[in-house]
């Protein structure tokens, strides 16, 4: 696959959430009524209390070739707007590649949500990427252990998981679904 310039981004602006909406929906579309989506809609109605802001995070994969094309030729806003609410406004959904997001549980603890690439960006590493600037991101806020539970459908996460080190777990017995797997990092 023909590698394109990526960049990562935090999502916190009104615009970042709503492109993090997006690519949400397109992971659960891309996948078969996967029990990873309860309470899917709660969470995507509250991104930020959800995610507990700024604890946890949004972290977004926005293809550059096409972005920078897109910021020079723009006709339609005055080049009187501050450089970054000029990005603001020409944020285009469609050039998100990827995410990922951090959900704190406990003091030390994080839950690792939502790894997806857009089936086009696939191939360049951005989902390994994604989960390193994630790791380390937990890491600074002082995280010692991070957690995700995925389904075995998911084959290419879990060989990126494994990669970092994350270990199958048991499941706990309150919560046990068909199918989930449970892996855990220590980190600190």
């Amino acid at each position: 696959m023909e590698s394109q310039p990526i960049k990562f981004i935090s999502a916190l602006s009104d615009t970042q959430l709503d492109a993090a909406r997006e690519i949400f929906k397109a992971y659960e579309s891309s996948v078969n009524a996967c029990q990873c989506f309860q309470n899917f809609t709660h969470e995507l109605n509250n991104l930020a209390d959800y995610y507990h802001f700024p604890m946890g995070e949004i972290w977004l994969a926005i293809s550059q070739e096409q972005s920078n094309h897109d910021l020079s030729s723009s006709p339609k806003l005055p080049s009187v707007l501050p450089k970054n609410e000029y990005q603001e406004k020409l944020f285009n959904t469609s050039l998100v590649a990827g995410c990922i997001a951090l959900k704190p549980v406990g003091n030390e603890a994080g839950e690792i949500k939502r790894l997806f690439v857009k089936p086009s960006f696939r191939g360049m590493s951005i989902g390994q990427r994604l989960l390193k600037k994630l790791v380390l991101s937990a890491q600074s806020k002082g995280m010692k252990q991070l957690v995700l539970e995925t389904v075995p459908q998911f084959a290419s996460a879990i060989k990126i998981y494994q990669s970092f080190g994350f270990e199958l777990q048991e499941p706990d017995r309150k919560y046990q679904l068909n199918e989930i797997m449970h892996w855990k990092l220590t980190i600190g």
